[in-house]
């Protein structure tokens, strides 16, 4: 009870320090400070922002995850040039855009929509003159479908989970096997497997 208590007043003194500074003031002198700095350049301050401002203020783990994937599986690998930050145009991202599509079908739509908002947000707060970022509708946004696999298809895609460096291998059986939901994988502790009995307990999601 103590530590929640605790935990409780320091969540509630530091939402209150937050509230007499509004949010657009503190991205303004992070931001602004590191665009003065020497190494303004485009994915240097959109790296700063994702991971020092955006991760503080953003409170929905589901798209902190989805959008932290897009920039370490997608954007990152892609980036064969960093121009400064006043340099870049529509066309260098839209290039970028472009080889993203060799990860999947659909990705240039989540890294469209990703660098839309970093970009924008970067433009209204007078940084760059325009915001050089294409618009995700330019893309065609991928539909949700439910795919049933025949047993061949599924051992051929285990073959391909077990034989790839893929970090999310448990995931994946998670969900085959067990048959949990994208929210219930991301939900789950140490604390819900039982290793005597071998039982997982679902309590929560995200």
């Amino acid at each position: 009870y103590c530590n929640d208590e605790k935990q409780y007043l320091y969540r509630k003194r530091s939402i209150c320090r937050r509230k007499k500074l509004p949010f657009s003031f503190h991205f303004f002198m992070k931001l602004s400070y590191l665009i003065n700095s020497i190494l303004s350049t485009y994915f240097h301050v959109i790296f700063y922002y994702f991971y020092k401002i955006y991760l503080a203020y953003n409170c929905s783990k589901n798209e902190i995850i989805r959008n932290r994937w897009v920039i370490r599986n997608l954007i990152d690998p892609n980036i064969t040039t960093d121009p400064l930050l006043h340099n870049v145009d529509a066309k260098y991202l839209k290039d970028l855009i472009n080889a993203c599509k060799a990860y999947c079908e659909g990705t240039e739509y989540a890294v469209a929509k990703l660098l839309q908002l970093f970009s924008d947000d970067i433009w209204k707060h007078g940084e760059v003159s325009c915001n050089p970022a294409p618009s995700p509708a330019a893309y065609k946004k991928p539909q949700t479908t439910v795919l049933l696999y025949t047993s061949e298809q599924l051992k051929i895609f285990l073959n391909a989970v077990y034989s790839s460096s893929c970090p999310h291998r448990l995931e994946f059986l998670l969900a085959l096997f067990c048959g949990l939901h994208t929210g219930e994988i991301l939900g789950l502790t140490y604390k819900d497997f039982t290793p005597c009995t071998r039982v997982l307990e679902i309590h929560h999601q995200y």
